[in-house]
């Protein structure tokens, strides 16, 4: 699980108003599916922010992986090649 204290400091970019409108800019301007990999213990994506990903933009989803933090690839990686592998539509082995 990410550390607790890592996420005590918020990065300049996450509060400068210039740098978040670029953000949410770009996410409106991808043309390809996107896909959300989130842990349900993380604390640092909301289900606002996921519903307002997925207004901003209609090729965008998510997926939820139960017990993961932020590096859902770090604390559930088998859950994390399923959930990739089904949006790429690539058949599980």
């Amino acid at each position: 699980k990410a550390d607790p204290a890592l996420l005590n400091s918020s990065l300049p970019d996450n509060q400068d108003p210039g740098y978040i409108a670029r953000y949410w800019q770009s996410l409106r301007d991808i043309t390809c599916p996107i896909l959300e990999v989130r842990g349900t213990e993380s604390i640092l994506v909301s289900d606002d922010i996921i519903q307002r990903m997925k207004n901003a933009n209609p090729k965008f989803s998510s997926v939820d992986v139960v017990g993961a933090g932020h590096v859902v690839p770090v604390d559930k990686p088998q859950e994390f090649i399923d959930a990739t592998r089904s949006f790429l539509g690539i058949p599980n082995q």
